[in-house]
């Protein structure tokens, strides 16, 4: 997972979204944190679609 910054409104509502904890704001930017288990649910959190999904 991770965040296209380019599209990102740093609303941080993905935070809310993460049941790891693994997402914070730092800054400027929201960044996903290593352990993420990609299991999407920041995903339906994002209400502009920045987080992208790598396969």
């Amino acid at each position: 997972m991770r965040v296209e910054s380019s599209e990102c409104g740093k609303c941080g509502i993905c935070i809310d979204f993460c049941p790891l904890g693994l997402i914070e704001k730092q800054g400027f930017k929201i960044v996903i944190h290593e352990g993420c288990t990609d299991c999407k649910e920041c995903l339906a959190g994002c209400p502009l679609g920045a987080i992208k999904f790598d396969n």
